[in-house]
């Protein structure tokens, strides 16, 4: 009977790329501006609503949701400029890093040690928020969630800052 708990998230994942892909879809029939942005903001949504749900509530609720938007992010951000990365876990980014490095070092490839670079600092970047998830957690409990959504808007913004400058750019 245990085994079944994890039916609800799963179905939860494959709704969250059924959800990313619809998204693209309108993007592609123009029914909506920027599939990322929209991507974006559904995530954006959904962990402000996560963040009212009272820790009395089932966890069961909130590992859905956290599937969903998993889902949705690991469907939705998979290159990094022109490099294959995941967004929602490190280890596949650890051993692309170390492959990069590997080029890098051994044929002394400045594009691969820039590409290792990056992806390091996507690491990086999960362990600080590891950290601060900890931290925060600890001090605001379900409202934590809310700082997720923060940066999530802030990268919206830097969405429509970079499309700012193409649009200029282009000029």
């Amino acid at each position: 009977m245990q085994a079944m708990l994890v039916v609800p998230p799963i179905l939860a994942f494959v709704l969250g790329v059924l959800a990313a892909e619809s998204i693209k879809t309108l993007d592609a029939r123009g029914l909506i501006h920027d599939w990322a942005r929209g991507v974006l903001f559904l995530e954006i949504i959904i962990l402000v609503i996560v963040g009212f749900i009272p820790a009395s509530a089932p966890n069961l609720l909130v590992t859905v949701t956290i599937s969903f938007i998993a889902s949705v992010q690991v469907s939705s951000f998979r290159t990094l400029i022109d490099t294959p990365y995941c967004s929602t876990m490190c280890t596949g980014n650890l051993r692309t890093a170390s492959k990069c490095l590997y080029m890098a070092v051994t044929k002394r490839d400045r594009l691969e040690a820039q590409r290792a670079s990056w992806l390091l600092i996507i690491i990086a970047s999960f362990l600080v928020g590891a950290v601060a998830g900890s931290f925060l957690t600890g001090r605001f409990s379900e409202k934590s969630v809310w700082i997720a959504a923060l940066i999530l808007l802030a990268s919206l913004g830097m969405l429509a800052l970079e499309e700012r400058k193409a649009k200029r750019a282009s000029k």
